[in-house]
């Protein structure tokens, strides 16, 4: 199914891209309905509502695809997908609820990376997952329209974009084709410190680290003198009691990238944590790209820009996720082992906490990149190094 909805919207995006785009640059944004704007440039094709690019204030305006599916119909057809994400959520204080943001983006992560059961299973849990990336665009795209219409002076639109579904273009999987030995390379590139990274990520990676990195556990009403706190895959023993509470897959990498020396950036007085162009961590308050996974995604586009191919990727080189591919990165990893091939990049992560391998049916098997492109995720890759 998911090939399918995958080649639906590809069909249903060359379609909006070839559609007239409306423009609204000769009246002042507070003048447009905006909505109206975004309806007029809707059509739907196959599983999906999409929507032309069209213009406010000579500015491009991009909307994310939203599913045709509702609520209810989702709810049946995907019904053991949401009880294994309900009876989770439940663990983690979070409602089961799918009009609940919380809940959206913990079962996203939680169904895309269950590989426990059976093949069918599995299977429509990661078509959950597909659909709760397109089902979560109804509300941003309503904040992306408010923001918009709340933009009377013609101001900076640099944040209002960052909300938008990306145009970069994504890494393309090299596969199996010998490629240059990325672990050499990454080790005697710059001043990043990739072993120090790599032994961040092995000590931490089924572990919270609240000693140096306190906030996100206290913001989430939990004991910050407890260091245990993990969230591993389902069924696989040494799950903490209480578990983590929270989406934790961009912060644990921005730790690793820390620990190899990546410099933090913080500028300006007002609203710092906002900004896309900071990175950095406080206790008082991270920026939202340091904990953020489409936040971090947004930076590191911007610093050191997408890998082509992920055979530029080695160790220390983090990953965005996109499940649906929306537009809209869901996930943030690490690649912590690598080789000549994708199926020898061996990655670790939080959110689902995993190094090297991840938990199915009573055994490990490899965490690769191969396995994020074996899922038809869409991936981002940067290498780190070329920051310096």
């Amino acid at each position: 199914m998911k090939r399918t909805l995958s080649v639906l919207l590809l069909f249903g995006m060359l379609c909006a891209l070839s559609t007239n785009t409306f423009a609204a640059n000769d009246e002042a944004t507070d003048k447009v309905d905006i909505a109206a704007v975004a309806e007029n440039n809707s059509s739907i094709a196959g599983e999906y509502k999409q929507y032309a690019p069209f213009t406010v204030d000579s500015q491009e305006v991009r909307l994310y695809s939203e599913p045709v599916m509702n609520s209810e119909d989702a709810l049946t057809t995907y019904a053991d997908a949401f009880e294994l994400c309900a009876e989770a959520a439940e663990v983690y204080g979070i409602p089961a609820d799918i009009n609940n943001s919380d809940f959206v983006a913990f079962a996203k992560a939680y169904a895309a990376m269950n590989e426990n059961g059976t093949p069918a299973f599995v299977e429509e849990c990661k078509d959950f997952a597909v659909y709760l990336d397109y089902y979560e665009n109804v509300e941003i795209n309503q904040q992306i329209l408010n923001a918009i219409s709340a933009n009377t002076r013609n101001a900076d639109w640099s944040e209002i974009a960052s909300l938008m579904p990306t145009t970069s273009d994504s890494t393309v999987a090299a596969g199996e084709t010998a490629q240059e030995d990325s672990t050499v390379a990454e080790t005697q590139s710059s001043s990043y410190d990739t072993a120090e990274v790599v032994a961040y990520a092995r000590t931490w990676w089924n572990k919270t680290n609240n000693t140096d990195y306190p906030y996100y556990a206290e913001y989430n009403g939990m004991d910050t003198s407890r260091n245990d706190y993990n969230s591993l895959d389902s069924g696989r023993s040494g799950q903490s009691d209480p578990a983590r509470g929270w989406s934790d897959c961009a912060d644990f990498v921005s730790q690793c990238l820390a620990a190899g020396g990546v410099p933090q950036i913080k500028s300006g007085l007002i609203l710092p944590h906002q900004k896309t162009g900071n990175w950095y961590y406080n206790d008082d308050k991270p920026s939202h790209t340091w904990g953020g996974a489409s936040n971090f995604y947004n930076h590191w586009k911007e610093r050191v820009g997408v890998a082509s191919s992920s055979a530029d990727l080695g160790v220390g080189d983090a990953v965005s996720i996109d499940f649906g591919g929306d537009g809209s990165p869901d996930h943030t990893v690490i690649i912590v082992s690598a080789e000549s091939t994708d199926s020898s990049k061996h990655l670790a992560s939080h959110t689902t906490d995993r190094y090297m391998y991840y938990y199915s049916n009573g055994t490990l098997n490899p965490f690769t990149l191969s396995y994020l492109y074996g899922n038809d995720w869409t991936i981002y890759g940067y290498e780190i190094d070329e920051a310096f």
